[in-house]
């Protein structure tokens, strides 16, 4: 669902109705872009900190987790 689609009053709603709720989008890291998977919300699941997840899709191979780390100032 992107965020440009709908008002934010509508988002809430959508979000609230959903049982998982992951935000996709590309890092710059060194001079490489990676995917970074945030996990925003997932019913019945405890809420913790530092749910990202870094991975690149290679054609043939599939997903590749990149591990690193994010510092939030």
């Amino acid at each position: 669902l992107h965020t440009y689609a709908f008002e934010e009053d509508t988002l809430v709603r959508i979000r609230s109705i959903c049982d998982a709720h992951l935000n996709m989008k590309k890092a710059l890291v060194g001079d490489k872009y990676v995917m970074v998977m945030e996990v925003i919300k997932v019913r019945g699941a405890r809420k913790t900190t530092g749910n990202l997840v870094s991975f690149e899709v290679h054609p043939g191979y599939g997903m590749k987790v990149i591990p690193m780390s994010f510092a939030k100032v």
